[in-house]
């Protein structure tokens, strides 16, 4: 044995023969052991400047889109490291997820997102976790969605629809249980939080939502008992305050009122009749209390066929549309003075080759429509015509394996459908700006999004 002593370390030295070799072993004091590089993964940022990201406080890595990275410099096994944002994106608010911890013989794997739009994704009694609602990411730069780290919340019995606030603070759900959940939506990251006193009573079946542009309403069509109820929204809680008079029983008679919309400047709300009768009615609401008038002032009922169940108006227009389950899409310009729905001419009613479509999605631009052709698993396309808001099929007019209900993400660049038949994952889309093509996006879900049956996307407040 050999003793030495340098730089006041005491090292010792073992020397055994070996077929003639000398083996030294150093004990103590030696390398940390091999270096491993500490690699980022980014999610949610397209073509956005001013990402920087720090190891250790030290080796500035700038990132300006989604993708996976490296540190320069590599970090010896059982070093610690600790990844931190040393500067924000322009209008993204990023955060770290498992940034911190020790080499462990291999290369270290860090998250990091920056929410941009959120996708809420609402989970039947049949799969699991049942009754929930989900909060996921969407990429910018992919149209990808990755499960948020917000464990499911509770919704009601059998969730229907899924709805976000025009401001972006609060989400609604709606359960066929007769109730409406109500959730906050988190400014940064996008998770939710229940309301105080959520769910709220509702009617029977309620099987469409809406809320007003100002973000102060919110109106529930109730198809099982055949009214609507009426809320305003507490704007420092976000619950869901019945007004007065509401349920309204007195609206003109509805076989089931299928679909409730309100115009883009909230004067009206339109409710649609189904699934046996074919009308629609609209009525004027109370700027400052958010009641409804109890006598539709429409000059007649107008629907597109029978089991009319769907409306939406054009983003900013007085242009509104109507899907049945016939396979029909009805054209209307509504008097925004009056609130009556005038049919558009010379062709009111447009005939898709669906037996049965289902909900109606236009892009932020008011440039394209799209419905869901159930029967055949596919979505149909349209264009619209900015001045008439007349519709003109697209070509080739299908997009294969369609499972269920469609949205639209804020930006218009994405769209998802849903499964329908709860057992399928979620598919996503790219919009061509220029056409409004769609092409299917690879990999568009996670294994988390299996089951989901109706989505909404919320564009975060940063």
């Amino acid at each position: 044995m050999i003793k030495s002593k340098s730089s006041g370390i005491l090292r010792h030295r073992v020397v055994w023969p070996l077929l003639g070799a000398l083996v030294i072993v150093s004990c103590g004091g030696g390398s940390s052991g091999t270096p491993h590089s500490v690699n980022v993964t980014v999610r949610g940022l397209k073509s956005v400047s001013g990402l920087v990201l720090q190891n250790n406080g030290t080796d500035n890595l700038s990132i300006n889109t989604s993708g996976r990275f490296s540190f320069a410099t590599q970090v010896s096994n059982g070093v610690a490291y600790s990844v931190s944002i040393s500067a924000q994106p322009s209008g993204h608010t990023c955060f770290v997820t498992n940034g911190n911890g020790v080499v462990a013989n291999a290369d270290v794997e860090v998250g990091v997102v920056c929410p941009w739009h959120m996708a809420y994704v609402i989970f039947p009694p049949s799969v699991a976790p049942p009754n929930t609602i989900a909060a996921f990411y969407i990429d910018q730069a992919t149209g990808a969605l990755t499960a948020s780290a917000m464990t499911p919340l509770a919704t009601g019995s059998s969730p229907m629809t899924v709805v976000v606030n025009p401001n972006g603070k609060y989400c609604y759900v709606t359960n066929a249980d007769g109730t409406v959940s109500a959730y906050t939506i988190d400014p940064v990251d996008g998770t939710l939080t229940a309301v105080a006193g959520s769910p709220f009573a509702a009617g029977t079946a309620p099987a469409s939502l809406a809320v007003s542009p100002n973000g102060r309403f919110v109106y529930v069509a109730n198809q099982g008992s055949a009214n609507v109820s009426a809320y305003s929204v507490d704007v420092s809680t976000g619950a869901l305050v019945p007004i007065s008079g509401s349920p309204y029983p007195d609206l003109e008679p509805h076989s089931a009122p299928d679909s409730i919309v309100i115009d883009p400047t909230g004067s009206y709300a339109f409710v649609s009749n189904g699934p046996n009768e074919s009308s629609n009615w609209s009525y004027p609401i109370d700027p400052v209390t958010g009641a409804l008038n109890d006598n539709s002032i429409s000059d007649g009922p107008y629907g597109a066929g029978a089991g009319s169940n769907y409306l939406t108006f054009a983003p900013n227009t007085n242009f509104m549309y109507e899907s049945d389950n016939s396979g029909n899409i009805a054209e209307y310009q509504v008097n925004l003075t009056y609130g009556d729905t005038i049919p558009l001419l010379p062709q009111p009613i447009l005939k898709t080759i669906s037996d049965e479509i289902s909900n109606i999605q236009i892009d932020v631009s008011g440039r394209f429509l799209y419905v869901p052709n159930l029967n055949e698993g596919q979505i149909l396309g349209f264009t619209r015509d900015l001045t008439t808001g007349e519709l003109t099929q697209m070509v080739p007019p299908q997009v294969p394996a369609l499972r269920g209900l469609i949205t639209i993400d804020p930006a218009g660049a994405y769209i998802y459908a849903t499964a329908s038949d709860g057992k399928s994952d979620i598919l996503g889309f790219t919009i061509n700006q220029s056409t409004g093509a769609l092409t299917q996006i690879a990999n568009a879900s996670t294994d988390a999004t299996l089951g989901g049956i109706a989505l909404a996307i919320s564009a975060l407040a940063q």
